[in-house]
């Protein structure tokens, strides 16, 4: 049986990637008119990396934030961000805007 702590977790984590995205997607269409749509993006990944980082640590598992989980958390981000990337300048060269 899944603990109720681990449970709650599970759900704060949902929530909290939710709130993530919609910060990025925001971010983005604030941006998307004035500049490009990489760097539109990019800006919006970096504003929400931020806060999904702090509500991850202080929402989401209860801790402290610290250099360990940062690192940890940005390594995992810029993989996302990456692939995020490529498949957004992906979609724009093969026509969906």
């Amino acid at each position: 049986m899944i603990e109720k702590k681990k449970l709650i977790e599970f759900f704060r984590f949902g929530i909290v990637g939710c709130i993530a995205i919609a910060i990025q997607y925001a971010v983005y269409l604030l941006l998307i008119d004035h500049m490009n749509e990489t760097i539109a993006n990019t800006i919006g990944y970096i504003v929400s990396f931020c806060c999904n980082f702090l509500l991850t640590t202080y929402f989401t598992f209860k801790v402290k934030p610290n250099k360990k989980r940062a690192s940890g958390f940005a390594f995992s981000h810029l993989m996302n961000w990456g692939i995020q990337t490529l498949l957004l300048n992906f979609f724009l060269w093969v026509g969906m805007e």
